[in-house]
């Protein structure tokens, strides 16, 4: 960290923040601004455009449903991939296709295709 050759955990911040008795979001904000050569009270009101945003997007009025009791809420994984899916994904290597043939014959995002591609071969 004192040479520039780490970057600092958010238990680290939390910790040296301790020890100032200040926010953590004080000092992530001080060097971001330091970063961005912009005084702290501009950074803040860059941050505040940039909260704005999220707004508009609407990601602010979701977040309150992601959380009980001030603690994220955990949520299950994904659905998983049917055993047809990966099945035709395993025929279309079978016969020498790219990852990018099998997903346009097949009408499956590339993503989903290199995802069962890769965890075969392991």
């Amino acid at each position: 960290m004192e040479h520039a050759k780490a970057s600092v955990t958010l238990d680290t911040l939390e910790i040296l923040a301790d020890h100032l008795d200040v926010e953590p979001l004080a000092l992530l904000t001080v060097a971001a601004s330091f970063e961005k050569q912009q005084s702290p009270e501009d950074f803040l009101k860059y941050l505040n455009e940039e909260i704005n945003k999220l707004k508009d997007l609407g990601v602010l009025e979701g977040l309150p449903t992601q959380f009980v009791d001030g603690a994220l809420k955990p949520r299950l994984p994904g659905q998983r991939t049917s055993p047809e899916k990966v099945d035709a994904v395993l025929r279309c290597r079978a016969h020498g296709l790219t990852q990018k043939q099998a997903s346009d014959i097949l009408g499956m995002p590339t993503s989903t295709v290199g995802r069962i591609w890769k965890r075969v071969e392991e």
